[in-house]
């Protein structure tokens, strides 16, 4: 079975050599060990919760 990028074919030399040089990406972000993910959620709301607690703090 190959990958989507495996299937398609290079546009020219210099575009196959930066491919072998810089590597191709083969996992996304929804492929994150459940701990990794859990930490994200936990930093992003706790940014909302902050950005939230001044834009309340500057009214009072």
């Amino acid at each position: 079975m190959s990958t989507k990028h495996e299937d398609q074919k290079p546009f020219n030399d210099v575009m196959d050599h930066l491919n072998k040089v810089e590597g191709y990406p083969v996992r996304k972000a929804k492929n994150l060990p459940r701990p990794i993910q859990w930490i994200g959620y936990f930093m992003a709301g706790g940014i909302v919760l902050i950005i939230l607690g001044m834009v309340i703090n500057l009214f009072m």
